[in-house]
């Protein structure tokens, strides 16, 4: 308990987690209305067409997924940056001697660490992806929330789903934090590896093509995730989208009792990434013990 004290007074009194917790919630909050707007648009868009003749764009009918984006894309991208300050900041001002001096079991301090920051990062996802869920149809209107309903196991998934794999890039970013021991150092892995670096792997013929499948599942592309409609969220839909290979892994096959021609793309934690947090937090305790 008085790890785990010490840890929430350095979290509550730090200015990096307040701003960083401010930031995921006007991005989580913010890019939900945007899309609520961008689908009572093309809505109303459609509905003038069809007055004048056959419309050539489908309306935009945001899901889950869509709606969300804003949370378990920037959202949890901001929220691993802030769990590797938390861990590189002690180490960059010396503050790390003073806690090992105090509780010399060095596993117990990454693992409260970890733990508190992913709580907290689990709890604050799943309101706001609540809260985004409700602000998209809000804005969308009775029309353009038909695949918002909250009423089936798989809509429940989609919500819950987003502050496990919260708390599991926590924990990831807890670990690489104590492994570099640099900001700069460990912002940028958590950053540039799943973003660029995993995508470099199939350039390298036969090793690429059997490294890959154990990287992550295949991700939607761009195109999936655009609103078909004269307006649309455009550039909005690109950084959207770029920011999912960080945090979700998509099912790419549609739903066999789904009508639409749209993918199902309900997102799934993939076990790969699980096993990865594992073995960072085997690597960080082994380093720490040396």
């Amino acid at each position: 308990m008085a790890v785990l004290s010490a840890e929430r007074i350095k979290i509550t009194t730090t200015k990096s987690p307040l701003w960083c917790t401010i930031t995921i919630i006007v991005l989580g909050l913010g890019v939900a209305w945007m899309i609520g707007r961008s689908s009572s648009s093309s809505i109303q868009a459609y509905n003038d067409e069809a007055a004048s003749g056959t419309p050539d764009f489908e309306k935009f009918l945001p899901t889950f997924n869509e709606a969300g984006l804003g949370v378990s894309g920037f959202g949890v991208m901001v929220l691993m940056i802030m769990a590797a300050l938390a861990i590189t900041s002690e180490y960059r001002f010396g503050i790390i001697r003073t806690t090992f001096q105090a509780i010399p079991s060095r596993a117990s301090v990454l693992i409260a660490k970890a733990g508190l920051i992913g709580a907290f990062g689990a709890a604050l996802s799943f309101v706001l992806m609540l809260g985004a869920v409700f602000i998209t149809k809000a804005a969308a209107g009775s029309e353009g929330s038909t695949n918002l309903a909250l009423d089936n196991a798989d809509a429940w998934r989609a919500v819950y789903g987003v502050p496990i794999f919260a708390f599991l890039c926590v924990v990831l970013a807890i670990a690489v934090g104590a492994l570099l021991r640099q900001s700069a150092g460990a912002i940028a892995l958590l950053l540039l590896w799943p973003l660029l670096i995993e995508s470099l792997f199939g350039l390298f013929g036969s090793f690429g093509r059997n490294v890959t499948p154990f990287l992550r599942s295949p991700t939607p592309t761009t195109s999936s995730l655009r609103v078909r409609a004269p307006i649309s969220i455009g550039a909005l839909g690109e950084a959207c989208s770029t920011s999912q290979h960080l945090c979700w892994w998509f099912s790419e096959s549609a739903s066999p009792s789904s009508t639409s021609a749209t993918p199902d793309l309900t997102p799934r934690l993939a076990v790969p990434e699980m096993f990865r947090c594992g073995q960072f937090l085997v690597a960080t305790t082994a380093v720490h013990r040396t």
